[in-house]
């Protein structure tokens, strides 16, 4: 188990080597966006192709407050991986409800998602944080105000 995360150590640190950038880096292997859908909010992922998410290595919290019920996480594959064992891992669009209650405010809140994931290719990243504010703008109304402001 500490070997994994030394060579993963070890690719960071060796950031400008073909090898290392032959990897993306994990925000954009396991991409995700949450909304709020009265009282849950929908995290979705796309995680790149090559790429899985460890189904047991999920956390989640509200900041500055919020309570959060049990996740609920949809079906898992199977897989024998070579670090972990026998595990439950999620590949391409993936989609998990959580259950929100008590007092907040979307506009000032943040969903912080632990998880960790791994590239078939033989590189598992060490267990990394997202911070995905509640309010943010969709990926289809950023993508749109992109394309806008490259067209001439």
């Amino acid at each position: 188990m500490k070997i994994k995360y030394l060579c993963a150590a070890a690719l960071a640190a060796l950031g400008t080597s073909s090898f290392a950038n032959s990897f993306l880096p994990p925000e954009q292997a396991f991409a995700a966006s949450v909304k709020q859908q009265g009282q849950k909010l929908v995290l979705e992922y796309q995680i790149a192709p090559g790429y899985y998410l460890y189904q047991h290595r999920f956390e989640f919290r509200l900041e500055p407050k919020g309570e959060l019920g049990k996740a609920q996480l949809p079906p898992a594959l199977e897989k024998n991986d070579k670090y972990m064992g026998q595990v439950r891992i999620y590949q391409g669009k993936t989609r998990i409800e959580l259950p929100v209650s008590g007092a907040f405010k979307p506009s000032e809140t943040v969903l912080v998602v632990k998880s960790q994931g791994c590239a078939e290719a033989g590189l598992c990243y060490p267990p990394f944080t997202q911070r995905l504010p509640l309010s943010a703008p969709s990926r289809k109304t950023l993508d749109g105000l992109l394309e806008r402001r490259h067209q001439p």
